[in-house]
């Protein structure tokens, strides 16, 4: 027999091959802003001509009684004047809250006392929150200043024609009720968005004046514990640290600081900025492809047709996705709702908590949802390499238009009598530059769109050998995808080692959106000497069939009982030099699990009738 390269392959007798796509795929406010700025040398604007919210406003639900240390405004919150979009939902009113932040959603009944909310994900806590400064803080009335206490105002404005909206919040007594002296003003501005699609604007945190107390002698200010920042509706990661500005995005998505000065924007002629993310969102563009949203307002496509802004830097953002484990921004209308090129990427969380998928392949977002879903709001969208596969065929005008809705792929070219490719296998593997290289075959022939994604434990590399195929590596993954002609006959493409020897326990497959056990997987066990068929048993309940065959061909491998009835069988086509496990799952042909006892295992075709004998113990 051949020598075989000596690369380890140590595999449980079953491979399950399950794959989350998207884990923690919910939406993320991190995923809509861009790197928390400081915008330096812009002097505090107090606010004038404001609307005062007045104390008895403050309250906190169900009763909505006078709440001077924890309440929210009115029971119905206060108007914005313009749509504004956060989390990926469009807002018109919001709730100020006394202690330092406002709020998008229905305030919660309990007291936000504690600034650490913000990083945290409780029904206690309130969501969808601006934060400026989160503290523990109380709002004084007029009479108090006879105690010593200056009295607290809260402002809005609403200035459409402008484009803004602004909060101020006015000697508010900050973080210690007993310090009469530690009074701050700082605001919350809300900018509209100047992109006809999108109603996603900018954030800013703005700091004025703070102590100076006149009804006190005290100097004293309070300002460490409070939390500067923004927080979204779903997971504890879900928010933006706006203490670390000018810093890796990730650091602000992670960081627990708190501020423990003023301003916490580094001065009073200082703001921090949450800048909005480019956006097209507008919904009827389901699956249209535009992944980079490049067909935006002022983006580069904008006002382009469908074939200008689809380009295979859309399929590329899919597949480093894909490569590196992290999802796409899921929120309808972002990157998955684009990206979701066959309408088949919509999913939900149950009331338990457990993603659900929505197989139904809708023309509409909200069509055909499941009763358990009250909202829109709970659909989100993801990708595989498929979706970017897809766009290739598209770039390459095989596909009319994006979304693709059927299930057919439009033929082109010559109709082989070739069986379909829907699987892969791994050839013999051999030394190449100093590293060890597996050639990855299609069981059949392929016209149209291909995806492959490879998972595994051990260091690897996928090498094209198509120029129709592109490629992304992570660590432990990789992705390809392509779109064109593909031959059984040649590898489409090299798993590359660097290490020697290789040992994977477990892996991951993924071919045109299916999930599946590739057919052939080399292995030097059993010996390199067997003579074409042997059986590896891994414990006598879980026996393994290996073929080791020279000579292309067609062969066919039985499993006969005693009585010598055929109880299963098996057909391969190789074109290669093969070594491959058989994939069995110790069924009969009826999928029924084989009995205790004896069986044959024969090898025949091309010339070849081997039997082995095979005990199964239950």
């Amino acid at each position: 027999m051949k020598k075989i390269f000596g690369l380890t392959v140590g595999i449980a007798t079953a491979i399950v091959l399950m794959l989350s796509l998207q884990i923690t795929a919910k939406a993320q406010v991190y995923g809509d802003f861009d790197t928390v700025r400081q915008i330096r040398n812009v002097p505090y604007e107090p606010l004038e001509d404001g609307i005062e919210i007045p104390a008895g406003a403050f309250g906190l639900p169900p009763t909505w009684s006078q709440d001077l240390d924890d309440g929210y405004s009115f029971p119905n919150g206060i108007p914005i004047g313009f749509p504004f979009e956060f989390g990926g939902e469009v807002y018109t009113r919001l709730w100020v809250c006394i202690n330092g932040f406002v709020t998008f959603s229905q305030p919660p009944y309990t007291p936000a006392k504690d600034p650490t909310a913000l990083f945290y994900d409780n029904t206690s806590y309130p969501k969808n929150v601006l934060a400026p400064f989160w503290g523990d803080h109380y709002y004084h009335l007029d009479q108090e200043r006879s105690n010593g206490y200056k009295p607290t105002k809260i402002y809005y404005k609403s200035d459409p024609d402008r484009g803004v909206f602004i909060v101020e919040w006015r000697y508010l007594n900050i973080n210690d009720v007993n310090v009469r002296s530690s009074i701050a003003t700082f605001q919350l501005r809300l900018y509209k968005s100047q992109d006809p699609y999108s109603a996603q604007g900018d954030i800013e945190f703005a700091y004025g004046q703070v102590g100076g107390n006149e009804y006190t002698n005290d100097t004293r200010v309070i300002t460490r514990n409070a939390s500067v920042g923004i927080k979204g509706e779903f997971s504890p990661a879900d928010f933006l640290n706006g203490l670390e500005f000018e810093k890796d995005p990730y650091i602000a998505r992670t960081s627990m600081k708190l501020t423990n000065e003023w301003a916490p924007s580094g001065g009073t002629d200082h703001r921090i900025r949450f800048r909005s993310m480019a956006r097209f969102n507008v919904e009827e563009f389901w699956g249209d492809g535009d992944v980079d949203l490049s067909k935006g307002y002022n983006r580069k496509h904008y006002n382009m047709p469908q074939s200008r802004y689809v380009t295979v830097n859309d399929a590329r953002i899919i597949m480093k996705s894909m490569a590196t484990g992290i999802p796409l921004d899921s929120v309808r209308r972002r990157a998955a709702y684009h990206g979701d090129v066959n309408h088949n990427g919509r999913y939900y969380y149950n009331q338990s908590g457990q993603k659900v998928e929505i197989k139904w392949r809708n023309k509409n977002y909200a069509d055909s949802l499941p009763a358990d879903v009250g909202s829109i709001k709970q659909i989100f969208y993801q990708v595989n390499e498929y979706d970017a596969a897809l766009i290739l065929h598209y770039i390459a005008a095989r596909l009319p238009e994006l979304p693709w809705l059927y299930d057919t792929i439009p033929l082109y070219g010559k109709i082989s009598a070739t069986e379909l490719a829907n699987n892969v296998y791994f050839g013999s593997s051999e030394e190449y530059n100093g590293k060890i290289r597996m050639p990855v075959y299609l069981n059949g022939e392929l016209k149209g769109p291909l995806s492959l994604f490879v998972q595994m434990d051990e260091p690897f590399k996928i090498e094209a050998n198509n120029p129709d195929l592109l490629v992304e590596n992570g660590d432990n993954r990789a992705v390809l995808v392509g779109s064109g002609v593909f031959s059984p006959d040649a590898p489409i493409a090299y798993l590359v080692f660097e290490n020697k020897p290789v040992v994977i326990k477990k892996l991951n497959v993924r071919f045109n959106e299916q999930e599946v056990n590739p057919r052939f997987l080399m292995k030097v066990n059993p010996s390199e000497e067997s003579n074409g068929l042997s059986i590896l048993e891994n414990g006598t309940s879980n026996p393994q069939i290996w073929l080791n065959l020279e000579n292309a061909g067609t062969y066919k491998v039985s499993i006969v009982d005693l009585a010598g009835n055929i109880v299963k069988a098996f057909d391969f086509t190789v074109t290669t030099p093969s070594r491959f496990a058989v994939d069995w799952n110790l069924s009969d042909v009826n999928g029924n699990a084989l009995n205790t006892g004896v069986y044959f295992v024969r090898l025949s075709g091309n010339g070849t009738n081997i039997i082995e004998k095979l005990v199964l113990v239950r």
